[in-house]
């Protein structure tokens, strides 16, 4: 070491054998990338001391109405050392007053809106970014009299039977719909997908949702003018590992949201590239 240092660490006489004022320097030097080293490996071993408390129990992702299965894994990805879990919720609000409790750490969720009606949700306290906003489809079977049509006016549904809306999200679209002066009958309670796929093909009646929902065969979608909006969105907990991950949580489920709109309705992408 001393030749590669160019420098005497050692005072050597015949009996003993100091350190020399350098030879001090050096070895405060190595004690210290000696301690950072042992530090390093305690972290990479166990996440930090700020982490600690939430890793007595998973970091908890909620989805209200959302299946996360196409993004699940990315997301454990974000953070490999934590443990997550996923949560589900049928209404917003439910996941909401979880969030607050810390019951979740995050929550994925999606509510209506029209020109002028909204879903008044308390965010204080919280943090809170959009994942998009996009006006809703109507979704029939193919053999349905209305299936043949490029484009659909919401007045062109007054005649057939609609799946309601969630129990949360009914009255606002009753709402939503009455501001354009549109009764809609909404009579079909359902709470499977699958099951409104099979309601939609054996009868007329009509769904409403996002344009980014699965296709299945003998349904077919087709655009509403003047459609209300649906707004999807990623809000969490005011925590330092909520708050770390949160911006990269929505920027993958953004992303995510977009890759899915677009596979699964190229021509949605056409309409949003018309409209831009």
């Amino acid at each position: 070491m001393e030749r590669s240092l160019r420098n005497k660490l050692l005072d050597r006489t015949t009996t003993t054998v100091a350190l020399t004022e350098s030879g001090k320097a050096v070895l405060e030097a190595i004690t210290v990338i000696d301690r950072i080293w042992e530090t390093t490996q305690r972290e990479v071993a166990q996440p930090s001391d700020r982490r600690r408390d939430d890793l007595r129990r998973p970091l908890r992702v909620g989805f209200c109405r959302t299946n996360p299965a196409t993004v699940w894994d990315r997301i454990t990805a974000l953070e490999p050392l934590l443990q997550w879990e996923p949560r589900h919720y049928r209404s917003t609000t439910l996941g909401l007053d979880d969030l607050r409790r810390g019951e979740v750490d995050f929550l994925v969720w999606q509510t209506w809106y029209g020109v002028t009606t909204r879903l008044e949700l308390d965010l204080t306290g919280l943090h809170s970014q959009d994942i998009a906003h996009d006006s809703v489809w109507a979704y029939l079977g193919e053999h349905h009299p209305l299936a043949k049509r490029a484009v659909l006016d919401i007045a062109d549904l007054r005649d057939f039977d609609l799946i309601a809306p969630v129990e949360d999200l009914y009255d606002l679209v009753v709402r939503i719909f009455a501001e354009q002066s549109v009764t809609l009958r909404f009579v079909h309670h359902v709470d499977s997908t699958e099951l409104i796929d099979d309601l939609l093909r054996m009868t007329t009646a009509i769904d409403i949702a996002p344009p980014s929902r699965t296709p299945v065969p003998g349904v077919v979608r087709i655009p509403l003018k003047s459609a209300p909006s649906t707004r999807h969105a990623l809000t969490w907990r005011d925590h330092p590992v909520a708050n770390q991950l949160g911006p990269d949580l929505h920027e993958l489920l953004r992303k995510n949201y977009v890759a899915q709109a677009v596979q699964r309705n190229p021509r949605h992408l056409e309409r949003m590239m018309a409209v831009s």
